[in-house]
């Protein structure tokens, strides 16, 4: 400690004495001082100093006379014999807030009114739509003005998140002025959280953000509740611990953010080391562990799939997944919508999807042959979005109809009935034994018709099974061994994307593989 101005007009001043006292113990009555002649500063050692406790040094002077001049206290000092702490929060509030608009110099401004708490921690957000040109933000905070970072989000907005250390306890005012590209309307969320619980941890102190591709946002929440944060320096390495992308600088200890801009390549890990000194002279190194890898490119989105369940009530539900990933900075979520088109919602709004790769989704009023279109966004942690749409999908949920379809035999023989005669009551019949051909048409269905199923029976027997002809519908049947005098019935149905079947339509034939046999009488009619 040391002092001055004392005087002694008449005998002088002979020796000073000083001490050194608890501030929060002190009694005149027990203070041990100490001789230090005509010295003007003094140190004392092998004192038992407690940490957090305040000490004042004081001195007084004696005269010749030995007259004692009034004794004088020096400003407390606290004592600090821990270095910074990092801590992490684990819970925050919202505050609530008064917003008004200003204009400085045609450059408009949000200023946001609130009751603060020293030393208490916060966090202030929000997002800006609809910019057309680049923002340069400056946020203003008990006269401090900064750079305020911001992240451009998939959807085009930006966002914008700040952690700031109260310097004042009382109500206090934020300003960020935007510039004149902004309009009020833009402004969105704004809001400021306080935390409301702090856990010390050292490990945790640093985090840091991609905001853009050559850009990170970093934070540093670090104190000292004796002593006070001296000077805090950063730097960033691609290892733990080293610099080899940024050296170690100062950055404003009290506001807690800084951005790092350096020409990241995509995949480089990204590792934060931050040296803190309090006014003890204390330091603390902390680091960032893991590190973040830089990422230049949106998720990888495949093999999107979307199945379609309908229950007895004809109430459609859809169910769908897909293939994600991202091996950088991973997948922060995945939205989807259903629209009637490419690239619309008007069936289902985007929302989030029940997992990264799933959804599951319930709609009652959907009609039979309505097609359906799946729109998939995944975002990953660097707001790098892919859209992915699937194949229309079709609603099934009736049957294909055969009111007015019909299946016919096509006879192949020297001798047979045309198709026509079944018309007029005529029996449909061949004379060939080994083949059968038949056509039909006219199904519908409203959504699509994907195959036919037919079969030939004989007198209950079948004669051949159910068989798929895809689309088509003529078919000829080869190397049958047909009974004369036996009729042939065929079935026919239609079935589409839904597996449900139609109603079978059927068609006879006849087969006579022998001529009729003559009577022995001749008629001659003229």
């Amino acid at each position: 400690m040391s002092w001055h101005g004392f005087q002694d007009h008449y005998s002088g001043i002979k020796y000073y004495m000083v001490a050194i006292s608890n501030v929060k113990e002190y009694n005149s009555t027990n203070i041990s001082f100490t001789n230090v002649g005509l010295l003007t500063d003094y140190t004392f050692t092998n004192l038992n100093l407690k940490h957090g406790d305040s000490y004042s040094g004081i001195v007084k002077a004696v005269d010749a006379a030995g007259h004692e001049s009034i004794t004088v206290f020096s400003p407390a000092q606290l004592i600090d014999d821990s270095p910074p702490k990092g801590f992490i929060c684990d819970s925050t509030q919202q505050l609530a807030i008064d917003i008004f608009y200003q204009v400085n110099n045609d450059d408009p401004s949000v200023v946001v009114n609130a009751t603060f708490i020293k030393d208490n921690v916060y966090y202030i957000s929000g997002s800006v739509r609809s910019l057309q040109y680049d923002l340069f933000p400056v946020l203003t905070i008990d006269r401090s003005s900064v750079p305020l970072p911001f992240e451009k989000q998939h959807n085009g907005a930006f966002q914008y998140n700040y952690t700031f250390i109260s310097q004042v306890t009382g109500v206090q005012s934020i300003e960020i002025a935007f510039g004149a590209t902004v309009k009020d309307e833009m402004l969105q969320n704004l809001k400021v959280e306080e935390c409301t619980m702090l856990s010390e941890n050292n490990s945790s102190a640093l985090s840091m953000k991609q905001i853009g591709p050559y850009s990170v946002a970093v934070s540093v929440l670090i104190m000292d509740a004796e002593s006070g944060i001296r000077t805090v320096s950063l730097g960033a390495g691609t290892t733990k611990g080293g610099f080899q992308i940024k050296r170690l600088h100062q950055i404003h200890n009290q506001n807690n953010v800084g951005v790092i801009f350096a020409p990241f390549a995509h995949g480089t890990s990204v590792y934060l080391t931050a040296i803190a000194e309090n006014h003890a002279g204390l330091k603390t190194v902390f680091h960032s562990d893991p590190a973040i890898i830089i990422d230049h490119t949106a998720p990888i989105l495949t093999d999107i799939n979307v199945a379609v369940a309908v229950d007895r009530n004809n109430s459609v539900s859809l169910h769908g997944t897909w293939k994600v990933k991202d091996d950088e900075s991973g997948v922060q979520f995945c939205k989807f919508s259903v629209g009637s088109t490419t690239l619309t919602d008007d069936i289902q709004a985007e929302k989030d999807s029940d997992t990264l790769q799933s959804f599951h989704f319930d709609r009652k009023y959907l009609h039979h042959g309505d097609k359906v279109y799946v729109t998939v966004t995944c975002v990953n942690k660097v707001e790098l979005a892919t859209i992915v749409l699937s194949n229309p999908v079709t609603i099934y949920l009736d049957p294909p109809s055969s009111a007015h379809a019909f299946v016919n035999f096509m006879p192949v023989s020297q001798e047979s009935t045309s198709m026509s005669d079944s018309l007029f009551g005529e029996p449909v019949w061949q004379s060939n034994s080994n083949i059968l051909h038949m056509e039909w048409d006219n199904f519908e269905d409203r959504s699509q018709i994907t195959s036919y199923r037919y079969r030939i029976l004989s007198n209950g027997e079948i004669v051949v099974d159910w068989m798929d002809s895809g689309l088509k519908n003529t078919i000829s049947n080869f190397h049958l061994n047909l009974m004369s005098g036996q009729t042939y019935n065929a079935e026919v149905k239609a079935l589409n994307g839904g597996d449900l079947n139609s109603s079978s339509i059927q068609s006879s034939l006849v087969l006579v593989s022998e001529p009729p046999a003559l009577s022995g009488l001749v008629f001659v009619t003229e």
